[in-house]
C-alpha cells in the first residue's frame, strides 16, 4: 500500500476565478490562499485483483460490488487500484464556521478543485510506478447503477477504512472535500467513455497550476507527487 502526502497543490488564479464566476479578484486570491493553507491533500492506494465476474457484480480482493456498469468496464481487466483521496477536514470546518453563505460556497468550490488536483496527481503517480499509459476511474455513487453506500467496502482496502457512521446515509457517504473519496482506478478500457487518462488528467491539472511554479507536466511520466513511504 502506498501513501501520497502531503501532496503539494497549486491552483491557477484565473481558473479559480472563472469557476467561481466572480469579478472580485482580490477576494478570490484571499480565499484561495486560505483554502490552500488549510487543505491537507493525501491519497492512499493499493493493488487488488478481480477474482470473480458475474452478470452484474464483481469480486475484487475479497470485496463484492454490485454494478453492471463496473462489471462491464472490467471486462478485460484483472488488476485494479483501490484508492482513497482526501484533503482533510480543516477547510470544510472553516467554511462551516463562516456566517456568509457565499463564502461557504466559494470555499467548497475551491476544495473540490484541490481534491481534483490531488486525484490527478495520484493518477500520474500510479501510471509512472506501474508503467501504465492511461487510467480510468469509477467511484461508488457516480452512477445510479453503483450505489454510494458501496464506498464502505471499497474504503476497506485502505488500512484506515471509513468509520461506521460514515456511510449511514447517502448524504453522510457522499464525497466532499472533507470526506475521503474512495474510487477504483484501472487501465483505460477502449469502450469506457468516462475516462481519466494520465495525460488527460495532467492537462486538466495544468489549468490549475500556477504558471510560475508548475507542478504537473502534460506527460504521464513526469511531475507526479512524491511517494513518501510505502505501507
Amino acid at each position: 500500500m502506498e501513501l501520497l502526502g502531503p501532496i503539494p497543490i497549486d491552483l491557477n488564479l484565473d481558473m479559480v476565478q472563472t469557476k467561481l464566476r466572480t469579478p472580485d479578484r482580490d477576494s478570490v486570491v484571499k480565499l484561495m490562499q486560505e483554502a490552500l493553507a488549510l487543505a491537507e491533500a493525501r491519497a492512499v492506494a493499493t493493488v487488488a485483483y478481480v477474482e470473480e465476474k458475474g452478470d452484474d457484480q464483481v469480486l475484487i480482493g475479497g470485496q463484492r460490488f454490485k454494478s453492471r456498469v463496473l462489471r462491464k468496464n472490467l471486462d478485460d481487466i484483472g488488476r485494479v487500484f483501490p484508492a482513497v483521496v482526501t484533503i482533510g477536514s480543516r477547510l470544510e470546518e472553516r467554511a462551516t464556521r463562516s456566517a456568509d453563505i457565499l463564502t461557504q460556497y466559494y470555499l467548497d468550490m475551491i476544495g473540490n478543485l484541490i481534491l481534483a488536483e490531488a486525484r490527478s496527481q495520484l493518477i500520474q503517480s500510479l501510471c509512472r510506478r506501474f508503467a501504465i499509459d492511461r487510467l480510468s476511474w469509477m467511484s461508488p455513487g457516480s452512477l445510479e447503477d453503483w450505489p454510494i453506500e458501496e464506498q464502505r467496502p471499497l474504503s476497506a482496502f485502505s488500512q484506515k477504512p471509513l468509520p461506521p457512521s460514515a456511510c449511514s446515509s447517502p448524504k453522510a457517504c457522499s464525497c466532499s472535500p472533507a470526506n475521503p473519496c474512495p474510487a477504483y482506478f484501472f487501465r483505460r478500457h477502449p469502450r469506457f467513455s468516462a475516462v481519466a487518462s494520465a495525460r488527460e488528467s495532467a492537462a486538466i491539472a495544468a489549468r490549475h497550476v500556477m504558471t510560475r511554479r508548475p507542478r504537473v507536466n502534460t506527460e504521464s511520466s513526469n511531475k507526479a507527487a512524491p511517494i513518501h513511504h510505502a505501507l
